[in-house]
């Protein structure tokens, strides 16, 4: 009788990306991660792409919201795949400022004028 035993277990530790996140459009955020023994590389991949994108270690920030990114690392003949790790990011909103041009004087019941701002 042979008997298959699974791999050596591994572990992907250190997967915590800094959080609040303020928004900007295209901005990014560098993700890492250290794997187990297997010598395979840990992956990362985003389950809410509408708030962020992953290409290699680099999120790209889409919208604001909670993203939510994971990180896995395969086996091999050795190891067994590392269970997934998932971390949360907010992706906070950025506040809106509204500035007005200096107003000149203007006495009750005088024409109306225009306002503008920025």
């Amino acid at each position: 009788t042979l008997t298959i035993e699974p791999g050596i277990a591994q572990t992907i530790t250190g997967f915590d990306p800094a959080t609040p996140i303020s928004f900007s459009t295209g901005g990014t955020f560098t993700l890492s991660a250290t794997g187990g023994a297997s010598g395979n590389p840990v992956t990362f991949a985003s389950t809410s792409p509408t708030i962020c994108t992953v290409s290699g270690t680099t999120a790209t920030i889409v919208s604001a919201g909670t993203c939510i990114l994971t990180a896995n690392q395969a086996g091999n003949a050795t190891y067994s795949a590392a269970p997934q790790v998932s971390a949360t990011v907010v992706i906070n909103k950025v506040a809106q400022t509204i500035s007005f041009a200096a107003l000149a004087d203007r006495e009750l019941g005088s024409l109306p004028f225009t306002v503008s701002a920025t």
